[in-house]
């Protein structure tokens, strides 16, 4: 299974919840052991998570914080948008 996170220079104006001015991008093949991702790069606004299944996900300094069997939770092609801090990095796992 596979985790797409994109990150954002700025999100867009006029009020609409959409992305603007793409800057990096990781895609991360996970499983029930938890991956960490790479650490956010500075200068980025918006964060975005998307997997082809479901999964969990703690976002920590450092990655200090696993992913277990009861983190945060995301279905299946679902979207979400996080306010990344610069150094955090995401720790991942099949749900």
């Amino acid at each position: 299974m596979t985790v797409e996170i994109s990150y954002f220079a700025r999100v867009a104006t006029g009020g609409l919840p959409v992305a603007a001015d793409p800057g990096t991008a990781q895609s991360m093949a996970i499983t029930a052991t938890p991956v960490l991702s790479n650490a956010t790069p500075d200068g980025q606004t918006v964060l975005s998570l998307i997997g082809t299944e479901a999964f969990r996900y703690e976002y920590s300094a450092e990655g200090g914080i696993g992913a277990t069997a009861s983190s945060h939770y995301a279905a299946a092609h679902e979207r979400l948008w996080f306010a990344p801090r610069s150094g955090y990095r995401l720790s991942l796992r099949t749900a």
